[in-house]
This record gives C-alpha cells, sequence and structure tokens, in this order.
C-alpha cells in the first residue's frame, strides 16, 4: 500500500491493494494512467519494463522524473530501480557539490548510478531576462566527486569558474597520481563552458591533466594564457594518452540574456590558438575534431589547419565552424558580381585563399564532415557576402575531399538575414533568404560534389545559432526573425530545382 507521505500527493490518485497485486494510479496531463504493480518481487528486467512503460523518457522530462520520484516510495523494491534512472544523469548547482559529495560518501551505491553530471550556476532573473551566475568551485572538491562515481562517463562544468586554494596544492598532486597510475575510474569526457566575464584557464586545464582525459571539449569565450609560462601548460603525450576526440568553440559575443554591457565587452574571441598549440604532442589516433573558428583572422586558421596536417591522418569525423566574428569584413577590397549572380569578394590577394587545407592530404579517411554557414553579424548589410564567401570556401576544401568521403552535411542559418529591418534599415534592403541562396554558384557546387565518387549522403539542415555544447540548456544566438527567414520545405524546393543532376538528387536529405 503506498503511503502518503507529508499530506496530498497529486499525482497519485489513489493506490489500492488487491491481494499480491497494488493498483498504482498515476496522472500525466491530467491523464490518468492506471498500473497494476505486483506486490510479489520482479526481476530488475522485469520492473525496468514497467517503469519504460511509465516514463518514457526514463526520466530526462519533468514529468517523467516527478513520476520516478513517487514510485520510488511504492516499496524498496520499486526505490532501487528508481534510483537506477534517477541519478543516471544528474545536473547539480555549483554551491551543492560538497552535498552531494557527503551524500555519495553515506550511500555509495547511488553514485555508482551515475553516469553523466553536470554542474551547473545559479539560475537568476536580470532587468526581466534569465540569465546564470557563475558559481566558483573547488577543483579537489570536482576531482572528489569523480572519484566516488565508479561509472561517470562524461562531467561538464557550465557557467562555473574553477579555483584551487593553495594550501589544497600538497592534496591535487597526490590526486594526480592517484589518476595517473589508474587508482580512479577515470571520465571519458570533460565539458567545460564560461560565457561571461574572462576565464581563469590555468585550473581547467589542470583538472583536464589530473583526470588524464580520454575526451576533452574545451568551450570557453575568453582564454588568455599570456600571463602564465608556458611551461606550465606543457602537456605530454602521457596526458591525452586515450584521447579521440577534441572540440575547439570559441564563443560568440555577448549573447546571454541579461549580461551587462559592460560585460559582454570583456567576452573576447581568443585562445584557438593557445589551445592547440597545447595540443601538439598529442598522440595520432584522433578519430574525432570539432573546430570553431574565424576563418578570416588567418593566424588561428594555420595553427588548426597545422594541427590536422600532423594528427588527422585517421580522422573519421570532421566537424568545421567557419562562423567569423563581427566587422572581420571592414577591410574587404572590393564586390564583383561574376557570372550567374555569384558574389566574388576581393578580401585576399587574386588567386589567394587564407589557408589551404587539403582534405585528401591531411585527413585521408574522413568519412563524415560537416560544414557550418551561418550568419554570425545580424546587424551588417554585408551578410550575403559572409554567406557567398563561406560557402565559397566549402567548395574550395571540397574540391581536395577523399573518396572516402561518404556523408556531407551543411548546416545552414534558417535566418540567413536575420533583423536588418530592426536595426532602422528601409525594408526593402532586407533581401529574402532565397534571394542570399540565388548568389552562390550552384554549378560549381555540382561541379564539386559529383568528383566526391564515394559520396552517399548530402544533407541540408536548418539551424538556429546555439553554442556547439550544452545545446538543451542555453538560448538560441538568433532566434527565427522576420524576413529572410527560409523553411525546409522552400529550402528543398530551391535546392532540389537548382540541382540538375538525377545522381545528386537521390543523395539529398532536408532536415530541421
Amino acid at each position: 500500500m503506498l503511503k502518503n507521505y507529508g499530506g496530498r500527493v497529486p499525482k497519485f490518485s489513489r493506490s489500492i491493494a488487491y491481494g499480491n497485486t497494488q493498483q498504482l494510479i498515476l496522472r500525466s496531463h491530467d491523464t490518468p494512467k492506471t498500473v497494476v504493480i505486483p506486490s510479489l518481487p520482479l526481476p530488475v528486467e522485469l520492473r525496468l519494463i514497467i517503469i519504460k512503460y511509465l516514463c518514457p523518457t526514463g526520466g530526462h522530462t519533468i514529468e517523467d522524473r516527478k513520476n520516478l520520484q513517487r514510485l520510488a516510495l511504492a516499496s524498496r523494491e520499486w526505490l532501487e530501480v528508481c534510483q537506477l534512472l534517477l541519478f543516471k544523469i544528474l545536473k547539480v548547482p555549483g554551491g551543492s557539490v560538497c552535498q552531494l559529495v557527503e551524500l555519495f560518501l553515506r550511500s555509495r551505491h547511488l553514485a555508482s548510478h551515475v553516469e553523466k553530471c553536470t554542474i551547473i550556476g545559479r539560475g537568476q532573473t536580470v532587468d526581466g531576462q534569465p540569465c546564470v551566475v557563475p558559481n566558483m568551485v573547488e577543483i579537489l572538491d570536482i576531482v572528489a566527486l569523480i572519484k566516488l562515481m565508479d561509472n561517470l562517463k562524461s562531467i561538464a562544468l557550465t557557467e562555473c569558474w574553477l579555483e584551487m586554494s593553495q594550501c589544497h596544492a600538497e592534496h591535487w598532486i597526490i590526486d594526480q597520481q592517484a589518476f595517473s597510475v589508474g587508482q580512479y575510474p577515470v571520465p571519458r569526457m570533460l565539458l567545460y563552458n564560461v560565457l561571461v566575464g574572462d576565464l581563469a584557464f590555468q585550473p581547467m586545464m589542470s583538472l583536464s591533466k589530473t583526470l588524464t582525459l580520454a575526451d576533452v571539449s574545451v568551450c570557453s569565450s575568453s582564454v588568455d594564457l599570456q600571463a602564465f609560462s608556458s611551461d606550465e601548460y606543457a602537456l605530454t603525450p602521457a596526458h591525452f594518452a586515450n584521447l579521440d576526440h577534441f572540440e575547439l568553440h570559441p564563443m560568440t559575443e555577448g549573447y546571454r540574456p541579461g549580461t551587462a554591457p559592460a560585460e559582454r565587452q570583456r567576452i573576447r574571441h581568443r585562445g584557438l590558438e593557445q589551445i592547440s598549440s597545447l595540443l601538439s604532442n598529442c598522440h595520432d589516433h584522433l578519430t574525432s575534431f570539432t573546430a570553431s573558428f574565424n576563418l578570416f583572422d588567418c593566424a588561428h586558421v594555420s595553427k588548426i589547419f597545422a594541427f590536422l596536417r600532423l594528427k588527422g591522418g585517421r580522422i573519421t569525423q570532421l566537424n568545421l565552424d567557419f562562423t567569423p566574428t563581427a566587422n572581420h569584413f571592414w577591410g574587404f577590397r572590393s564586390l564583383e558580381i561574376g557570372p550567374e549572380n555569384e558574389t566574388t569578394v576581393g578580401i585576399f590577394p587574386a588567386g589567394q585563399w587564407p589557408t589551404s587545407l587539403k582534405l585528401d592530404s591531411y585527413c585521408p579517411a574522413v568519412r563524415h564532415l560537416t560544414i557550418h554557414i551561418i550568419n554570425p553579424n545580424a546587424d551588417s548589410m554585408s551578410d550575403p557576402i559572409y554567406f557567398t564567401f563561406l560557402w565559397r570556401y566549402s567548395l574550395y576544401l571540397l574540391s581536395s575531399a577523399p573518396p572516402t568521403l561518404a556523408s556531407l552535411t551543411y548546416n545552414i542559418h534558417e535566418s540567413l538575414a536575420p533583423h536588418w529591418n530592426r536595426a532602422g534599415v528601409d525594408d526593402e534592403l532586407v533581401p529574402s533568404a532565397k534571394h542570399v541562396f540565388s548568389r552562390v554558384s550552384w554549378k560549381k557546387f555540382e561541379e564539386v560534389i559529383t568528383r566526391i565518387s564515394g559520396l552517399q549522403s548530402l544533407v541540408f539542415k536548418l539551424v538556429d545559432r546555439r553554442p556547439p555544447v550544452f545545446k538543451d540548456d542555453l538560448p538560441s544566438l538568433y532566434a527565427p526573425r522576420e524576413g529572410g527567414v527560409m523553411k525546409p520545405s522552400d529550402l528543398q524546393t530551391f535546392v532540389t530545382q537548382k540541382l540538375r543532376s538525377s545522381s545528386l538528387r537521390k543523395l539529398l536529405r532536408f532536415e530541421s
């Protein structure tokens, strides 16, 4: 018989015992769902099947988590199996890490259920807009938490600033040694994301070195290593002995709602060059690589391409985001309209591209390639120029695609001309997305794509602009705007009309 602790339980209308069975009535969205649960012991597998019926997402939604919490009150048997799902994916406020460590010390079986743990900042409202206030989190608290979670695969820190007290340095060195010799299990992934303010890069890299991580995703808004000694960050191959996936994601400036203007000005796009140089000694078995970078910053691009030239021989999945930063087009020299309404931008000396990336020689094993072409500067009158140039450069890369390439995906912003009309510009100057798409050479696109002999899938995907990680937790940079918004059906019709090759049309897929 279910007991009603603390008064009325709204999700349970009633619980009635019938011999060796128990009738449990759950309510989901005001619709009752009646389930008869046997009181006799059941194997864990059968209980999991029942839970899957009651909670289809396995506790990933708020509704399912509430049902799991209430089902756990039915009996000790159901408590144990519900805990498997309730603790599988955890989201913990940064200020509660110590309390979670204390809980896991008292109940070690709960810690063994955790596979993914996200530590987040404190949510609050500023000027009517939701935002997150970063929490300072001690590195040793994170390490202590990881030690207890035997099956942890991924730990993510968002809006949390890592710090390490000098008085704890001795314990930190001991932890480094313990992880390096395999005394504790190591998570497969660390995601570290700070969206506002200056980021102290040292603690994050220190944590990575401590854990000898196999999978590192660096997502930062401001990285400056010049204030520190380079020897302090020298990474040896041992630090990333199992590295098979690496991501670089500089954040786009000032997109967090509620961020003060002065704070937004402090957000800078730096650190790509430094981070890539830190990994110059990693092993040669990378199989997946993701990078977001400003194509027009040749110094950063050359570092990324040099990294791929040395370490890209086994990469099978390549994800490139050519999102440029604002105002980089101030220096373009000329604008010409070529054949088929193709826009030509004279930024670089004639016949020269920023830096050459030869896919067939740098990444000869690549099978899946994703290219992001997204407008970053919604207030600029040069948006069509952005898109056209990035499109042309993507074709330049694809002209050297190896025959192993089987899947090609274009991620395109659903609003190619987001809100010029909001910037005080005459509505007549706002081009439609179709107009922007019409300015690229589809004949050249078709010519390049048909050369890729092993291509099996060609995908066009309309996306909103979110950071590459924590997509479920962060707002989009640009919501769909009026004027220039292209729907998936419009995109499908337009691209299908432009492509003349029937063989290419068979490869087409459209997603959103």
